[in-house]
């Protein structure tokens, strides 16, 4: 019994050491809830681009899940019609965090014209989601999503 008593001790000691210094990839230790920011630069950011799709009009929320191998940014928002398409988290920066932070822009295809939009001025809310690998998350601090209208981010 004593021998067992040590054995357990020993693996229990050796597997508190065993994050090897990644404690930033321990699901537990992933991103806190999302929250609003002031917008940064909008426009400046738009004329950047090169894919045609606007951003969409507003996010609603951000959410990021652990997943196998890194993480699942998952975006809702609202677009202004029905009829939006191709909605995507476009990569800022080829996807590499400068200064800790990963930053995306919100975007979707509009509707083609003389397509009838809902009634009522009603909304349609959009999702958009994207894989981050582990590689990507140790060097990020914060990501940050754009839209038109806001912008939200979720911290470490």
């Amino acid at each position: 019994m004593r021998i067992q008593t040590i054995a357990v001790m020993i693996c229990a000691v050796a597997m508190t050491g065993c994050s090897g210094g990644l404690g930033a990839l321990n699901p537990m230790n992933m991103f806190k809830s999302s929250e609003d920011v002031e917008m940064l630069t909008p426009l400046e950011a738009r004329n950047r681009r090169r894919d045609p799709r606007p951003l969409m009009e507003q996010i609603t929320t951000l959410d990021i899940e652990p997943s196998p191998g890194g993480a699942l940014i998952r975006v809702s928002g609202i677009a202004p019609t029905t009829g939006y398409y191709g909605v995507d988290l476009l990569e800022v920066n080829e996807g590499v965090p400068v200064g800790g932070i990963l930053t995306y822009h919100f975007v979707a295809a509009p509707p083609p014209e003389g397509r009838p939009v809902t009634p009522g001025g009603q909304t349609l809310q959009v999702v958009a989601a994207k894989f981050v690998s582990e590689q990507v998350l140790a060097q990020t601090t914060e990501i940050l999503v754009i839209a038109e209208r806001n912008a939200r981010t979720a911290k470490r």
